[in-house]
């Protein structure tokens, strides 16, 4: 069986292809639009109000955003998902996810 388009929303496309006796999946998100994302963020990034509160923070792409949630499943007794999530954003190595410039934080609210 060929490789066939299962759906493309315009960011993620979903392709479906069979490996010997199984039926596989795969999201794919082509580099074109990961590119697009990464100009978005930087783009609020340079015209940002520091001051704004409840402000969009950062724009992840499907793939990432399933990778880490599945990283975070292994660690979740130890961090909740808002904790997991901000320090991944604040890590130096994914800055350009970051539509600001200053860190991430949480506040005495967010801690449940």
């Amino acid at each position: 069986m060929p490789k066939e388009l299962l759906s493309d929303d315009g960011l993620t496309q979903t392709i479906i292809h069979q490996s010997g006796d199984r039926l596989v999946t795969a999201d794919i998100v082509p580099g074109k639009r990961i590119d697009r994302i990464l100009e978005a963020n930087k783009q609020v990034r340079d015209q940002q109000n520091r001051h704004a509160q409840g402000h969009h923070v950062a724009s992840i792409d499907p793939v990432t955003y399933e990778n880490w949630k599945r990283e975070w499943q292994a660690k979740k007794e130890k961090y909740s998902w808002k904790e997991y999530l901000i320090a991944k954003l604040n890590d130096p190595d994914n800055k350009y996810l970051r539509t600001t410039t200053s860190t991430i934080g949480i506040t005495s609210q967010d801690r449940l």
